[in-house]
């Protein structure tokens, strides 16, 4: 969990519920996601060598595009990820210009300016996902 996903999950419980709301238990939870921050080393990560459809869920943090058989274009959709999480897409292959990825928020939401799709098609390009809540997502190069 990054610093911005316990922000978001502190101001959760008292934006919904009050400062009463933060029992022992969710206290305990919060304080334990703040020790996992400072004691974990890295953030989940995958590499995809497929060029097929994708779906990043809030599991995945930095995900690297290795594609180097049956190349094709790529669709990206992001799902099921919470408000405060970011995902970050890399070009690890060097082949985003001749077989782009499109990046797709989940149904419903768009990327910041109201854009309905990013797209990828840059060599060793990276690119930065974060979710604002309100179906709001930002996008930034890396």
């Amino acid at each position: 969990m990054t610093p911005t996903q316990i922000l978001a999950l502190i101001n959760q419980y008292i934006v919904s519920n009050g400062v009463g709301a933060i029992t022992g238990p969710i206290l305990n939870n919060i304080l334990t996601q703040i020790v996992n921050l400072f004691t974990t080393s890295s953030f989940a990560s995958r590499i995809i060598t497929a060029s097929t459809a994708q779906t990043l869920l809030s599991s995945d943090y930095r995900v690297g595009f290795l594609r180097t058989l049956n190349l094709n274009a790529t669709t990206v959709q992001l799902i099921g990820i919470t408000v405060g999480n970011e995902v970050i897409i890399q070009d690890l292959a060097g082949n985003f210009s001749t077989y782009p990825v499109t990046v797709l928020p989940p149904a419903g939401s768009t990327f910041s300016g109201g854009r309905a799709s990013y797209a990828m098609n840059e060599d060793n390009q990276t690119a930065r996902f974060a979710y604002y809540g309100s179906n709001i997502w930002g996008v930034e190069p890396a």
